[in-house]
């Protein structure tokens, strides 16, 4: 019973009120979504929205996606509108955007909304523009995010100050296991930088450091760092320049921590004068599996002593690719032939440089399928 003098106010909400409110809550839903921040932020770059990725976003998020977005042409503005939504979303696990003209200002962006990503392992931005600052946003990254496995960066022209601060945020991340950083304009200053992070035990199992100009001392501080850590699996070290692996095959075959399987040392500028050390490798005890050294100016008789160690290695499952030139290819076959005729578990690739009679290296390869039973990769190369 209501006293005398009280009263209660009494709303009555008519149908239309409630639908009001229920339309106010659908549109912070809507606002809070990522397709709509994602086109919104489409909107204020001017750019019209990637179909392909508006479909992803539209489908349950119960199941983590990867996604190609290659050569899509993005740019800084697509770059950064893809950044907006990358900050909540929480599906996506694996992301390329190789090849899409992004620059620093889109790179930045790009690392920065990973700061707050909860989900993506996998991330590919080869091939774009992101030279020194993107470079340094991705280094400043690597030293907070722990959710990154795999980080692809090749071809960003990135130079040596960004490479130095990405090796060195190595030392600290506990979860990076892949680093791609081909072609980055890199210099013995930045191969120093990630001799020191495998010094220090950092956690990367396979490192790409292809296609730069790390040629002297920064290989032998890698060489240095390998000879401790206990993680790196695969290294590339191909189109650097590099003149001699002794170190780095020393460091090797003495290890007794390495587990270095894989070394790719191709298309350098290696001769006889490092065959001791690599034939040491190979017949010592180190776990290497899979060997490149094609396309290095090795002389016949470096090629003789790394046949050698092939044949009274005890090694199994083992992939060797040897380089040989167009007159030792021809003249030594009959000789590494019968080193290897008992072996069924190498691969030998024959790089002929400058081979003016291809009817020659028919006749090798023929020669080499019938007296071994040795399935050689033949490469030739015609140009002057």
């Amino acid at each position: 019973m209501l006293k005398a003098g009280t009263y209660t106010k009494i709303e009555i909400l008519s149908d239309s009120d409630e639908e009001k409110n229920d339309n106010d809550s659908t549109k912070h839903d809507n606002e809070n979504s990522e397709e709509y921040v994602y086109t919104e932020a489409c909107r204020e770059q001017h750019i019209v929205p990637v179909s392909l990725f508006l479909r992803t976003l539209r489908t349950p998020h119960t199941q983590l996606h990867n996604i190609t977005l290659s050569h899509h042409g993005l740019g800084q503005t697509g770059a950064i509108a893809l950044a907006a939504c990358l900050k909540i979303n929480s599906s996506i696990q694996s992301l390329s955007i190789d090849d899409n003209w992004i620059n620093a200002e889109g790179g930045i962006a790009i690392a920065n909304s990973l700061q707050f990503n909860a989900t993506l392992q996998m991330l590919d931005v080869s091939n774009n523009h992101m030279g020194h600052d993107g470079g340094m946003a991705f280094a400043k990254l690597l030293s907070s995010n722990t959710r990154l496995i795999a980080l692809k960066i090749a071809s960003n022209k990135m130079g040596d100050t960004a490479g130095i601060c990405i090796a060195n945020a190595l030392k600290e991340n506990p979860s990076l296991s892949v680093l791609d950083c081909r072609d980055n304009e890199f210099t013995d200053k930045v191969g120093i930088a990630f001799g020191e992070a495998l010094e220090s035990g950092c956690k990367l199992k396979e490192l790409d450091l292809g296609w730069n100009r790390i040629v002297k001392t920064g290989v032998q501080k890698i060489a240095s760092g390998l000879k401790v850590n206990e993680n790196l699996r695969s290294l590339s070290l191909s189109w650097n320049g590099v003149e001699t692996v002794a170190d780095l095959c020393s460091s090797l075959s003495t290890s007794t921590v390495s587990v270095l399987s894989e070394l790719d040392l191709s298309h350098n500028f290696i001769t006889e004068s490092s065959c001791q050390a690599i034939a040491s490798l190979i017949s010592s005890q180190h776990p290497i599996t899979r060997l490149l050294l094609s396309a290095n100016p090795i002389a016949p008789t470096g090629v003789t002593v790394l046949a050698n160690a092939i044949s009274s290695s005890q090694q199994s499952s083992r992939e060797i690719e040897l380089p040989f030139s167009s007159v030792s290819a021809i003249a030594l076959h009959q000789e590494w032939v019968e080193f290897l005729s008992h072996r069924v578990d190498v691969t030998l690739e024959v790089l002929v440089q400058k081979l003016k009679d291809k009817m020659e290296l028919v006749l090798l390869k023929d020669h080499i399928q019938q007296t071994t039973k040795i399935n050689p990769v033949l490469c030739v190369d015609t140009t002057a």
